[in-house]
């Protein structure tokens, strides 16, 4: 199996209130695995703070992606 990741933000996109976004992807030679475009829940101060939301919420989802398909029988011969 070969993973691919991908994880990004965006900075008080929303001109209003100042919220945030934050989305990124998983997927696998065959296609998507999984996905998420979702504004944070809380206003950061800074784009460092928005990005470290962004991967921790991705890091979280990779690591529930491979207990998945570590509990299905299948091995990743490399980090995700």
């Amino acid at each position: 199996m070969s993973f691919i990741s991908w994880c990004d933000s965006y900075w008080a996109v929303d001109v209003d209130n100042r919220w945030s976004i934050t989305n990124y992807l998983f997927q696998d030679a065959n296609g998507l695995i999984s996905w998420q475009y979702k504004k944070q829940s809380i206003v950061a101060i800074s784009t460092t703070k928005v990005e470290y939301m962004a991967i921790t919420s991705a890091t979280k989802e990779a690591l529930w992606i491979y207990q998945s398909v570590f509990d299905l029988g299948f091995h990743i011969p490399h980090p995700i």
